[in-house]
């Protein structure tokens, strides 16, 4: 057992005593050998369930959604509480009945990537290459928020010194170029809809995409159907997507979901200066309006050639 684990255990065992929570979410041990699991811990019985290493992956925010009567514990990373920041703003979540147990965090590992010459008892900076590729370009390894904390403040720094590098190399290719690989992608889309399922800034009680009276999208596998399905998720989280990843590691068609949110982060933060999840004391990204706000997409040129879409 490691000290964070320890720290962990300690800390919820308190939590449960002084019923300050009623309920922990956090990960356990799965049935693979690098497959950690959600935990959802209500008693001290199962205290000892609860553990972190780096393949605690899954981002546990949205579970609070699921457990709104009750007090909640939850335990999330850096770039998770990030995504706690945007339901607050959302009021979606009671800050009142959720403690947050942050975790400092340098990086998950990807488990397709492991292969012998990785040490499991060294951190996950001294093994990058087997990190995700999210965890590359993270700029929060400690929470942004959080009301305990079970382990050291880690140095922010990022691992990849462009973290819109991926972005910029599909930016730079023509635009009927940057089509073709769209379609390309999205034709393997089966609409299972597991990207939509598990983000944690998806929150709306009947989406959208469900919706028949006006019908926005055909229930039918058609391309065009499936990139309005995907377009209309991605203006609906821009400004929301904090780049958890968890939406792509769960695609069975494995789509670059993230090349195209990362795209709308990036012309968020270069037009308005706006990065999620960094600020609770601020509105909501698309409830924000000021008159100094850039209007050049109204003339056009952000949708042609030149505009890098």
């Amino acid at each position: 057992m490691n000290e964070i684990e320890k720290n962990l255990r300690d800390a919820a065992k308190e939590l449960l005593e002084k019923k300050d929570a009623d309920l922990i979410i956090g990960y356990e041990k799965g049935t693979e050998e690098f497959w950690m699991r959600p935990c959802f811990v209500d008693s001290m019985d199962d205290v000892d369930k609860l553990t972190f290493n780096a393949f605690c992956n899954i981002n546990l925010s949205k579970y609070i959604l699921e457990h709104k009567d009750k007090k909640v514990a939850v335990v999330l990373k850096g770039c998770d509480s990030k995504s706690i920041i945007a339901l607050l703003q959302e009021k979606q979540v009671n800050r009142e009945n959720v403690k947050i147990i942050g975790v400092p965090c340098y990086g998950v590992f990807d488990e397709s990537l492991i292969d012998k010459d990785i040490n499991y008892d060294s951190k996950a900076e001294d093994n990058m290459k087997f990190l995700r590729k999210r965890c590359l370009v993270c700029e929060n390894h400690n929470p942004v928020i959080y009301d305990i904390l079970v382990g050291d403040k880690l140095e922010e720094k990022v691992w990849r010194e462009n973290i819109y590098e991926e972005v910029e190399e599909i930016e730079k290719k023509p635009q009927k170029e940057r089509l073709e690989f769209f379609t390309k992608v999205f034709s393997r889309c089966i609409r299972c809809l597991a990207c939509r399922n598990i983000c944690p800034v998806c929150f709306c009680k009947e989406c959208l995409i469900d919706e028949q009276n006006p019908l926005w999208v055909e229930r039918k596998v058609g391309l065009s159907d499936i990139l309005m399905l995907h377009l209309i998720r991605a203006v609906h989280i821009t400004g929301r997507c904090i780049d958890c990843g968890n939406c792509e590691e769960v695609c069975p068609a494995k789509i670059p979901l993230r090349k195209i949110y990362k795209k709308m982060e990036k012309d968020v933060r270069e037009m308005f200066g706006y990065v999620p999840g960094r600020n609770i004391d601020l509105p909501p990204f698309q409830a924000t309006f000021s008159k100094d706000d850039k209007d050049e997409y109204l003339e056009g040129e952000r949708f042609g050639e030149s505009s890098k879409v």
